[in-house]
């Protein structure tokens, strides 16, 4: 795991400290792009919260990962945790305190022999998590900060920071995410609405038990959140017909309509509604 340079001392951040890195955060969601926004946002934290390694993405609720971004971690971990999750402790323990960071030194990490060889695999011996819930779309948003061996324990201060921190990381993603849709073309960000037709078609495989039993896609409807000049909401949602399209063939095909709102629940930048046929 790479080392990152961190500043002797205490890590204590005072008001001017903590109010420029917020409007860096903001500033960050408005300017980059989806792809650059995460990295940089890590890079910029660690200045004043120092970490070797970082994990950050969204999870169902049953584990299963809808977004994940590795920052300084080998491709490999997602796979191992896949293999491991049922048994990860940070886990569990984020569950069941949503909004509270929550430090795991060596002394918690071994408390599971599966857990604590993964971690050891990529040489994480202390972690900071946090996981904000999101009722509307049953996901959570969770963010690991790792340390490795070489590296001091972290700090009630830090613990405290990183919880104050999280929030606003969960508002300026999802601020990213409306500012890519308000700028980017159309044609370019449809490909990306394919991401919440997944998320229905994980709620339609729960509900129907297999995707084979769709007998037919009946109707869609798109909610697009965009600015009052904003047009073209139907070529936003075409990622979603043309995703369900490839997926279910000649069952595929299905009424549409597309409409753009002032604001969705939770910041969201679309939201899909599907109604679908079973045999």
């Amino acid at each position: 795991m790479p080392k990152m340079s961190r500043p002797s001392g205490s890590t204590g951040v005072g008001p001017e400290a903590f109010s420029a890195l917020l409007l860096d955060l903001y500033r960050y969601a408005r300017e980059l792009t989806l792809a650059d926004f995460q990295r940089r946002v890590l890079e910029r934290l660690s200045e004043v919260l120092p970490f070797d390694a970082a994990w950050w993405g969204m999870s169902g609720p049953s584990r299963e990962l809808h977004s994940s971004y590795l920052f300084n971690m080998p491709a490999r971990f997602v796979e191992l945790w896949c293999s491991i999750r049922e048994q990860d402790l940070l886990a569990a323990e984020l569950e069941h305190r949503p909004g509270v960071t929550v430090f795991f030194g060596p002394r918690q990490i071994a408390q599971n022999a599966s857990f604590a060889r993964l971690l050891c695999d990529v040489g994480v011996r202390q972690t900071l998590g946090t996981l904000l819930m999101n009722p509307a779309l049953n996901l959570s948003t969770f963010l690991s900060l790792y340390r490795s061996r070489d590296t001091p324990p972290y700090t009630e201060a830090e613990r405290q920071l990183k919880q104050l921190v999280m929030p606003h990381l969960w508002a300026a993603w999802t601020s990213n995410w409306i500012a890519q849709l308000a700028s980017a073309r159309t044609h370019s960000f449809s490909s990306r609405v394919a991401l919440a037709v997944a998320d229905q078609m994980g709620t339609l495989h729960a509900a129907a038990g297999d995707l084979n039993r769709v007998k037919r896609i009946v109707k869609l409807l798109g909610l697009v959140n965009s600015a009052p000049t904003f047009t073209e909401h139907h070529l936003v949602i075409n990622g979603a017909s043309e995703l369900l399209g490839e997926v279910f063939g000649a069952a595929g095909p299905h009424a549409r309509s597309a409409f753009g709102v002032a604001q969705i629940p939770m910041g969201a930048c679309v939201e899909i509604e599907l109604i679908a046929e079973l045999a």
